[in-house]
């Protein structure tokens, strides 16, 4: 019996190191915190220290809708205090702001201003890797000044609605290891450009705002030469000076390097829309990824047909052409390998026959075709040929066919088809699609215990 005991004794828990106590908490995951952190003092303290638990760290102001207003503050400060508690393992920050307005933080300048700064000096400035300020008001100077701190970052996202303090371009030009980059504001200003253009390690960029440099300007940006993923979202405000994209001749390599490229809202002066971008694309041949669309600004410019040079990017994967005039879809080599095609708010009348070829392809959005009629007979011209085919959206269309409907269910039982008559729709499963999409996060802080918890026996 005692060599029973004694080897039991040597078997405990207790005995193993830190680090594999710690990949055993990561594995139960976050979620387990009520129940580890209670359990003792040393299995709070490896909880807290894991990397694998806390590489990132997610502020969503949305859960204070949950929350009575007179409790915000202590939210904020319990978030505050785990953030402090983590920072040694910390590599991302994601401060989501975007339902501050919907849940009543009138002052969210003043809120911002004082809670922002205060978060980033928590962190630990050589460990964190990523940092995203989302749907904030405006960028609080300190923390535009404390930016450049954080030299290791590579990943940043910057979102405001106001005008970026004229720290940040100084900031952002100190990221030498910065690779992926994301601004959204009113303007991109020529000193942020210029930042931008220091970054010569940049892979992907993606830009969103109402007012751009000029076109020389812009042209400037085809000295990132290590570009991937290339995003330009013009122009919000009908006031706005007409945007151009860059010149594809004065892209190093032709844009050989180039996999992913998004021109949305785009005013094209001189040239037609269709012009750009076939001489966008005679240089693009690696393209695995294009989104064109026009999301409802009446002063961007909009296709009438698939370009000529689009429908010979055999590389492509995903295609997105919202919001434009099209009302058919020629064959090409684009087709065979796309995996998603979105041809919502266009003028189709019918299902083109050019997509059976399309034989690839797991998702397809036709929504808002106000005039699109899906008849029983394309079931076996079109979706008989894409097996693979796992959504169909088809909300806002002229008529659906019930015999359709019964057709795709027997010969494509994997098929989801999300589908609705009229132009005023109301997508009912919103909220289940964005958490699924996005992966939003329901646990909270609050139950992670406190340094004054008892040790267990």
């Amino acid at each position: 019996m005692l060599a029973r005991g004694a080897a039991a004794k040597e078997a405990s828990i207790d005995r193993l190191p830190d680090a594999v106590v710690g990949r055993i908490l990561a594995l139960a995951g976050r979620e387990e915190a009520p129940a580890v952190v209670l359990t003792c003092k040393r299995w709070r303290r490896v909880f807290y220290s894991e990397p694998a638990l806390w590489r990132t760290f997610t502020l969503k102001f949305s859960k204070l809708h949950r929350r009575p207003e007179e409790e915000w503050p202590v939210w904020l400060q319990k978030q505050a205090a785990l953030v402090r508690r983590v920072a040694p393992v910390l590599q991302g920050l994601h401060w989501d702001a975007a339902a501050q307005e919907e849940i009543g933080i009138n002052s969210a300048a003043s809120f911002e201003e004082n809670s922002v700064p205060a978060f980033l000096g928590y962190l630990q400035t050589s460990r964190l890797k990523q940092l995203k300020l989302q749907g904030l008001d405006r960028i609080p100077e300190a923390a535009a000044m404390s930016l450049g701190r954080f030299t290791q970052l590579t990943e940043l996202s910057l979102c405001s609605t106001r005008p970026l303090p004229p720290q940040m371009p100084r900031s952002l030009a100190q990221l030498g290891e910065l690779r992926s980059l994301r601004f959204s504001g009113p303007a991109v200003p020529p000193a942020l450009l210029n930042s931008i253009l220091a970054l010569s390690q940049l892979t992907m960029l993606d830009l969103w705002a109402d007012i751009f440099p000029p076109p020389a300007a812009m042209d400037q940006l085809t000295r990132l030469a290590q570009l991937q993923d290339l995003g330009l979202h013009a122009g919000f405000k009908p006031e706005a000076e007409v945007f151009q994209p860059p010149a594809p001749a004065r892209f190093p390599a032709g844009l050989q390097g180039l996999h992913k490229l998004i021109l949305n809202d785009n005013s094209v002066s001189g040239n037609s829309l269709t012009q750009a971008v076939d001489a966008l694309l005679q240089h693009a041949t690696h393209l695995t990824a294009l989104e064109c669309n026009n999301n409802g600004e009446v002063f961007a410019s909009v296709l009438v047909a698939v370009p000529p040079s689009m429908t010979q990017c055999a590389a492509l994967r995903r295609l997105s052409l919202t919001g434009h005039q099209l009302t058919d879809v020629p064959a090409g080599p684009y087709l065979t390998g796309l995996q998603a095609l979105v041809l919502e708010s266009n003028e189709l009348e019918k299902l083109p026959a050019a997509l059976a070829a399309a034989t690839e392809l797991t998702s397809l959005n036709l929504s808002h075709n106000a005039d699109l009629h899906l008849r029983l007979a394309d079931a076996a011209a079109v979706f008989a040929h894409l097996p693979h085919l796992r959504l169909l959206e088809a909300y806002g269309v002229g008529a659906v066919e019930p015999a359709l409907l019964q057709d795709l269910h027997a010969r494509l039982p994997q098929l989801q088809v999300k589908h609705s008559i009229g132009q005023d729709v109301w997508i009912d499963d919103y909220d289940e699609y964005y958490d699924s999409e996005y992966g939003i996060e329901y646990y909270g802080s609050e139950y992670y215990g406190s340094e004054s918890d008892d040790d267990c026996e």
